[in-house]
């Protein structure tokens, strides 16, 4: 290598560096535009070391313009070496919202936190690639100097701290400098990808490091703490379970509580023959899981219309599965010749999805992921299709992926079929997920508590349980929804001269209705002794809300909102109710890993579990939450 070549990396790694202690002194002062203008260019000083170091030809650009440099740069690279998805993807990222950065916007349009948070995690993993990647050592060029900095954005985003970056780059450092250090482990155990920001996300990452340090203790504590899921993945996250009547509007308060003002998840429930939950979890990228039936389901379906022997339920999935409505007058002859049609090669257009989705399960693959970039159309016309469309009988569970806020610290929400339309198998999955819930989010409309609910919970024992519970092991909470039309009605009943505000109503309403909600919770528990009566009345927390008006306030359509603040919908006290128990039990969960990690003496395990210790500390928010269970016996 040349002298010049070797100048010219050296000069692009440097600038590297300074740009990203540029980058990190800025996001640690909360100046989010400028930290994404400094994070464009470390990766414009990565891109242009990169193309030196591989002897890749610098492209020719015409005019002066620093965009369409890095444009042709990127460009190069991809072309020039193996490029994983995901280093792509972060590329683009950090090219996008770091040139939102560079045009030095006014204030009212600079980016927000989590814009700048998006740009810069995906810039340290291509800093990480990049010190990796190459053998800087052999050019003479020191990377701890880079190295460095990554360990302190890991440790400054993920404890929201503010460290000195000039203490972290001197031989002085602070106890708080010390714990962000740690996270480098100079042995086999220390970790080669970006740190997770959350416990959450941690802990499926590393959960097969520690079924090797402890798999009894491991498998012990999922079973105990309901973690293991039905596909058999484990996750310390919290699953609300969200139960009601049908057309009580559960999938309304979802999509209120998750999406704003996006219609993420289809109003009128998943309907009686998907017999399946519908589960929402956190993704930066959203997607969109299918799990069908198997193939004995669609055997039965077909014998079934076939033998003359069709129940109203088999005519209701087969009409909605082969003529998109379940409200045809198609005989039972005519859908089971459909049926067979779905193996010819001349299947109607309009059939052919569902016929794709028929010759799959018949040939064994019963699951589909669809991520979702910028084609929203396609995610929801997905999605419903699954849900409460034409291949609802097709399907047995849904997984939803969503960019939400509420979802981030580990929540989970599962949306079950409503009660009163489900057939026997739907009985059945409801009673499970039931079963195996410790949050339970039951939505009842203005006219109260169901009888159907109260049965399915009585039927499993849920309000004994919930008695003898210990804290927050189990928790039951009630959102009564539609309560403006109440509020409306309220004020009709009244003059002109004498009506209230709509808020005011509406705040009226709330105060009446949990009233009402905890007298018929009372009447409901005369299965259960006084006391256990007390305990479960104290527990459990009623919510008044108004998801309709709180997403008129969030969205961009015609609807004009009649109330002025989000607070009267009750909307954000219920976000907030489940975000502190979701951080409650994730501090539990921390420091029942913690202990266990305690306890392990093997001598060869050493380094790995002081790494899997020091990543805890970083990535568990909330360190009042973990005191507060230090005393969880394990």
């Amino acid at each position: 290598m040349g002298a010049d070549r070797r100048e010219r990396i050296t000069h692009y790694v440097e600038s590297l560096y300074s740009h990203l202690e540029e980058c990190l002194a800025q996001y640690r002062k909360e100046r989010w535009d400028s930290s994404q203008h400094f994070a464009r260019k470390s990766l414009e000083a990565m891109a242009f070391a990169s193309l030196e170091h591989h002897g890749i030809p610098m492209p020719k650009l015409k005019g002066n313009s620093k965009e369409a440099k890095l444009d042709l740069c990127l460009h190069e690279l991809r072309r020039a070496l193996p490029f994983g998805v995901d280093l792509q993807a972060a590329f683009n990222v950090v090219q996008r919202t770091g040139n939102i950065g560079s045009h030095q916007q006014t204030p009212e349009h600079s980016p927000p936190q989590r814009s700048a948070e998006i740009c810069i995690t995906n810039l340290f993993m291509l800093v990480e690639w990049f010190l990796g990647a190459f053998d800087l050592t052999a050019l003479g060029i020191s990377g701890s100097r880079a190295e460095q900095v990554v360990r302190e954005f890991r440790y400054l985003v993920a404890t929201r701290a503010r460290i000195d970056l000039a203490e972290v780059l001197s031989d002085s450092a602070t106890t708080a400098v010390d714990a962000s250090r740690s996270l480098a482990v100079d042995d086999e155990s220390e970790r080669k990808t970006p740190l997770p920001r959350s416990f959450a996300d941690w802990y499926p990452d590393v959960r097969n490091d520690l079924r090797t340090i402890m798999p009894r203790e491991i498998a012990e504590l999922e079973d105990r703490e309901g973690w293991l899921q039905p596909d058999g993945r484990a996750t310390p996250a919290l699953h609300v379970v969200v139960v009601g009547q049908a057309a009580v509007g559960k999938s309304t308060l979802i999509n209120a509580l998750v999406s704003s003002g996006l219609p993420l998840l289809p109003s009128g429930g998943a309907g009686p023959h998907t017999a399946a939950a519908i589960v929402v979890r956190h993704a930066q990228h959203p997607y969109v899981e299918i799990r069908y039936v198997g193939g004995n389901r669609l055997a039965e379906l077909q014998h079934a219309l076939t033998s003359g022997f069709a129940t109203p339920e088999d005519l209701y999935a087969a009409r909605l599965l082969l003529d998109g409505t379940p409200f045809s007058q198609t005989t039972a002859d005519v859908l089971a010749t459909k049926m067979a049609d779905s193996t010819s090669s001349n299947s109607a257009d309009s059939l052919r999805l569902t016929y794709d989705v028929i010759a799959a399960i018949r040939a064994g693959n019963t699951t589909l992921r669809h991520e979702i970039a910028d084609a929203k159309e396609r995610f929801y016309e997905d999605l419903e299709s699954h849900a409460a469309g034409s291949l609802a009988p097709l399907t047995e569970a849904i997984e939803v992926g969503w960019d939400s806020e509420i979802l981030t610290p580990g929540l989970c929400m599962i949306d079950l079929p409503g009660f009163g339309i489900a057939s026997d198998k739907h009985d059945l999955v409801s009673r499970r997920e039931l079963q195996r819930a410790r949050a339970v989010l039951w939505v009842v409309d203005r006219s109260g508590l169901t009888e159907g609910t109260l049965k399915e919970l009585r039927d499993i024992r849920f309000f004994r349980r919930l008695a003898n519970a210990a804290d927050d092991d189990l928790v039951l909470s009630i959102a009564v929804s539609r309560l403006d039309e109440s509020a409306k009605d309220a004020r009709r009943r009244r003059s002109r001269e004498t009506r209230p505000a709509f808020e005011d109503a509406l705040a009226a309403v709330s105060a009446d209705v949990e009233r009402m909600i905890r007298s018929q919770l009372r009447d409901a528990l005369g299965h259960i002794d006084q006391d256990e009566m007390m305990r479960v009345c104290e527990r459990v927390q009623v919510f008044p809300v108004a998801p309709i008006e709180f997403r008129k306030l969030s969205s961009d359509d015609d609807d004009v909102a009649l109330v002025k603040s989000p607070e009267a919908t009750g909307i954000p006290r219920l976000r907030n109710h489940l975000r502190s128990l979701a951080a409650r039990r994730r501090g539990r969960a921390a420091t029942q890993i913690d202990n266990l990690l305690d306890k392990v003496s093997k001598p060869d395990m050493r380094a790995l579990v002081h790494r899997l210790k020091t990543e805890l500390r970083v990535v568990t928010p909330d360190p009042e939450c973990v005191n507060r269970f230090e005393t969880v016996s394990v």
